[in-house]
């Protein structure tokens, strides 16, 4: 699949000849802007610490402090002692004095703006219900042409809730000689947001800080508008060249069999291949070790086996049933839809109303979990940006939703960051609207369990001791009850009080819930010891990791490490009970997965 950076991709829908240049050679740098009188401002520094703010004011353990934080006075006294100060001083340092005063005025100046919007919505509670996200990054996400997919990859500066929608915003320092440039990666990301996210609508904002403010906005319509006439050609051109070049990518040599062999004697390991297969994330060699030779000596020598085989990263060595699996990942995943296999037997076959498909593993097989499962009563799930953690939460939605009825089973969604199922609307499978904030998720979790100890009372008065049993017995009024969580850490920080409650009730209703039908799915992207409590961590019996920042995140989750060395995009290891396994998420597209809400 082709894959392009938004910068790129808007000098290539303005510059014919430098697409014409980037298709031969994707590594072409790009065009140097050419700016007016205010050259040399240093707008990265600006974009470092309008980002490092926005976070300072909408993180976990600040959120109570900054959403005090309203009036320009209380944001730049904040601002200037926590980040600004350092780096505008350094300048100072540095006898550019110029430069500081300059990038003082415009910080000055974005401190102001954000008070002002901060004032247009009184009924904001924190900064985090204004500053949606900072810095939000896009891995790979596809955007469909008539000729096929392409790949984008970037980050916008900022996506905020103002009083008239939600904005995606692009700051800048200096004005180019060319607006529309400028323009158009704002409207890049907003059409972006609106293609993962179709039920909501995104403006775009320029933002110059000259050093004042000047805004210019670009409204949904204009936002279609402009990326169906100036960006999806280019996409489309892009597509065609891919699919005439994609013959001549296939590699002659991808049994990489001989060489491992070969990379292993060089260290005086023996080894054999005696399977190679293929897996959508990854080739799989089950290697039989020579005569003395140790798991831990072929495993430790990964990184030189990296070297040797030219590998874009390590391959995963881990103890498989009787010999070693070596993993080699693919730089890209293939994807592997959901709907290819929402009806295979396997999961067909399973009577169970919250039984739901993890992946495929890497021998082609669905792995199916299912709720009412004592081992599986309620999930883990962690993922850092771009991993694939938020589809993966759609498609075990998506294959519970598609395999029953409202009556059968009700459905709560709390989405902190508001982009993952934001917009979804009212749906008979959802008990509430989508839950945004940490009052809403406690007061959730709260009714929950209350609802808890009403079902056993229910179920014992007409003689059932669980749910299943119930059900079976063709009664009706008790629908299974999900809780999906796609950001916990956000509650877990928000305050003691906050995570001790948090706690209580992740024990209570894990405890008693499956019986009574009631099941977690918790899922978050930083998983350090303060998220992901002994607690927490003991009462949710399935795990599924995805790709982490490092192998302390990977044991967290799993006690094992390798999470860190996983692909992206959907590749995981899982822990249903039976051990730690590798398999790839199924992938069901946005629209798909809402239409089944409709």
């Amino acid at each position: 699949m082709a894959r392009i950076t938004v910068s790129q991709l808007k000098h290539a829908c303005l510059s014919p000849d430098w697409l014409t240049s980037w298709l031969v050679n994707p590594g072409i740098p790009l065009p140097v802007p050419t700016f007016g009188q205010s050259e040399g401002v240093p707008g990265r520094t600006f974009h470092d610490l309008t980002c490092k703010f926005s976070k300072w004011l909408t993180g976990s353990q600040r959120a109570e402090k900054g959403a005090n934080l309203r009036s320009y006075d209380e944001l730049w006294d904040a601002f200037w002692t926590n980040l600004a100060k350092k780096e505008i001083l350094g300048l100072v340092g540095a006898k550019k004095p110029e430069t500081a005063e300059r990038l003082g005025q415009a910080l000055r100046a974005w401190c102001e703006h954000l008070a002002t919007l901060r004032s247009e919505q009184p009924e904001a509670r924190s900064w985090r219900e204004v500053l949606v996200t900072a810095e939000y990054q896009f891995d790979d996400t596809p955007i469909l042409t008539p000729s096929g997919p392409v790949d984008l990859v970037g980050r916008p500066d900022a996506v905020r809730l103002e009083k008239d929608g939600l904005v995606v915003v692009d700051y800048k320092l200096s004005r180019g000689n060319n607006l529309k440039t400028d323009l158009l990666q704002a409207i890049i990301y907003a059409a972006l947001l609106h293609q993962t996210h179709p039920k909501l609508s995104f403006s775009a904002q320029l933002e110059y800080y000259e050093p004042t403010l000047h805004r210019i906005r670009q409204t949904p319509e204009q936002v279609f508008r402009l990326f169906r006439e100036m960006v999806l050609p280019t996409l489309e051109t892009i597509a065609k060249a891919e699919n005439k070049s994609i013959t001549a990518k296939v590699l002659a040599a991808d049994d990489l069999s001989e060489r491992i062999v070969s990379a292993y004697r060089e260290y005086g390991i023996e080894v054999q291949v005696i399977d190679r297969r293929e897996a959508p994330q990854l080739t799989r060699y089950d290697l039989k070790l020579g005569v003395g030779v140790s798991f831990v000596q072929a495993s430790r020598r990964a990184t030189d086996l990296k070297l040797a085989l030219a590998l874009p990263q390590e391959p995963m060595i881990s103890a498989g049933p009787g010999f070693v699996w070596f993993d080699v990942p693919k730089s890209r995943p293939d994807t592997v839809l959901w709907s290819a296999h929402r009806n295979a037997p396997r999961l067909a076959k399973c009577e169970s109303v919250v039984a739901f498909a993890i992946g495929i593993t890497v021998a082609g097989d669905l792995i199916v979990a299912d709720f009412a499962d004592p081992n599986m009563a309620h999930g883990l799930v962690a993922g850092s940006s771009g991993s694939g953690k938020s589809e993966f939460l759609k498609t075990v939605i998506a294959t519970l939703v598609s395999r029953s009825k409202p009556d059968s089973l009700q459905i709560s969604l709390i989405d902190p960051k508001r982009l993952t199922f934001g917009g979804l609307g009212k749906s008979a499978y959802l008990r509430q609207n989508v839950l945004y904030t940490v009052e809403e998720a406690l007061h959730c979790l709260k009714v929950a369990a209350d609802d808890m100890e009403s079902r056993y009372d229910h179920l014992l008065r007409e003689g059932f001791n669980k749910i299943a049993d119930w059900i079976a017995a063709g009664k009706k009024g008790l629908p299974y009850h999900v809780i999906v969580f796609d950001e916990f850490a956000d509650l877990i920080n928000s305050g003691k009080k906050e995570k001790n409650e948090f706690e209580r009730l992740v024990k209570l209703i894990s405890a008693k819930g499956r019986a009574a039908g009631i099941h977690l799915l918790i899922a978050t992207q930083r998983p350090d010891r303060d998220v992901i409590t002994g607690q927490i961590k003991a009462n949710l019996p399935f795990k599924v990791c995805l790709r982490v920042t490092n192998a302390i995140n990977s044991k967290i989750v799993l006690d094992e490490i390798g999470a860190e060395n996983l692909v992206g995009r959907g590749d995981l290891l899982y822990d249903i009970g039976q051990g730690v396994e590798r398999a790839q998420s199924l992938f069901v597209p946005d629209g798909e997965f809402r239409a089944l809400f409709a």
